[in-house]
């Protein structure tokens, strides 16, 4: 028997689909990070005291929530400006997802062990060093594709541009592999380190607005703004 060949779409269409399925993705992870808090199994007269010493829970929780929760904005401007899609881009934007979505266990981690006395703080703080860096790097990867194949944008693109957001994006995952060569010396001094690179993400230079392209047809210009 023939197989038959149906002819196909020079790309796998629009983003929104993709959109859909990260967006779920990064929406259940969110919550699984306040999951992994556990509630207190002491009585009410202890209880202050119990739910006080879950404190490196609620900031293991409070970087996680805001990595998670700057991915998927940065996520949505990035795909906002985007046409199509191809089966690469779909790809690395599962090995994006395949990162965030391991990110709940390692705050779990990190909440448990990182401020314990045992030999488990270093390992932990290790753990979450490389899942918060190969975030950065998946997330690089995309724009990095991207600024090879300028014709999956709406309208004109200027590769310049990409490369200047790529630039932008790289000083958090290089706070994370140094974090990741820190954890055995320091597992404390880590924090320091990732908030700063949450305050880098948060209002540094890469949570300005990306440009929109200047040739893009004018009537889709006004759609997506």
């Amino acid at each position: 028997m023939v197989r038959s060949i149906l002819p196909e779409r020079s790309s796998d269409g629009g983003s929104e689909r993709l959109e859909a399925f990260s967006d779920a993705i990064l929406a259940i992870a969110i919550t699984l990070l306040v999951i992994e808090i556990r509630i207190p199994t002491t009585s009410g007269v202890h209880l202050g005291a119990a739910l006080r010493h879950l404190w490196p829970s609620y900031l293991a929780y409070g970087l996680s929530f805001t990595t998670i929760g700057f991915v998927w904005v940065a996520h949505h401007s990035m795909f906002r400006r985007i046409r199509d899609v191809d089966r690469l881009l779909l790809i690395l934007n599962l090995g994006l997802m395949v990162c965030v979505a391991f990110l709940p266990f390692s705050t779990a981690v990190l909440a448990r062990y990182s401020f314990t006395e045992s030999s488990g703080a270093a390992p932990a703080a290790e753990l979450y060093s490389i899942n918060m860096l190969v975030i950065g790097l998946a997330f690089m990867s995309l724009w990095v594709y991207l600024s090879f194949h300028l014709s999956l944008f709406v309208g004109d693109v200027d590769k310049k541009t990409i490369q200047h957001t790529i630039l932008r994006a790289a000083p958090p995952p290089i706070a994370y592999a140094l974090t990741a060569a820190l954890a055995f010396v320091n597992a404390k001094v880590c924090y320091v380190l990732w908030v700063l690179a949450t305050l880098y993400v948060a209002v540094g230079p890469a949570a300005r607005k990306i440009p929109v392209w200047a040739d893009a047809p004018s009537e889709t210009l006004d759609e997506r703004n």
